[in-house]
């Protein structure tokens, strides 16, 4: 995600902690700012969490009730209280106007339509990693010849040229 980021013109920090109160403290996986321009896509200021697997309905309490299915949450993610102490926590120290996004491998189709209607409700943006994958490949080429320090970004240079 922070490749990706980093090609979208985000400013991004991976080693975050914040002190939430008496003996409690997070680690974001992601904060994100993009100093100039707009995103097409993302805000402009991000909080994120990286899930390497499809979210489904199980991991939002008003969607496994909805379905009648076990609720097993996402963690603290899934505690309004808890995402809003932090989105705190981070304005505190970076200023305002951070939202949360959600970077997902995927969606489960079957709960996809609720899930994406939740989010929304919530203020949260869900972002999967065939996404981020499609716009890093076309960020690469749009930049075309520049430079960047980086193995993933590299590989994927390497691979759009053995495809031509």
């Amino acid at each position: 995600m922070k490749a990706f980021l980093e090609t979208e013109g985000y400013l991004v920090k991976t080693d975050n902690h914040f002190i939430l109160g008496k003996n409690k403290w997070t680690q974001p996986d992601i904060i994100a700012v993009k100093l100039k321009g707009k995103s097409r896509y993302l805000p402009q200021k991000i909080v994120g969490e990286v899930k390497s697997w499809p979210i489904g309905g199980t991991h939002f309490k008003e969607i496994s009730e909805k379905h009648d299915i076990n609720f097993s949450g996402l963690g603290n993610f899934s505690k309004e209280e808890w995402r809003q102490k932090v989105i705190e926590a981070v304005e505190e120290a970076y200023g305002t106007g951070f939202r949360w996004v959600l970077f997902v491998k995927a969606v489960q189709p079957r709960y996809e339509q609720d899930i994406m209607n939740l989010a929304k409700q919530m203020g949260i943006v869900i972002f999967t990693h065939a996404e981020t994958l499609k716009y890093l490949r076309e960020n690469i080429l749009k930049k075309g010849h520049a430079y960047f320090d980086n193995a993933i970004i590299q590989t994927i240079r390497l691979q759009n040229q053995l495809e031509k």
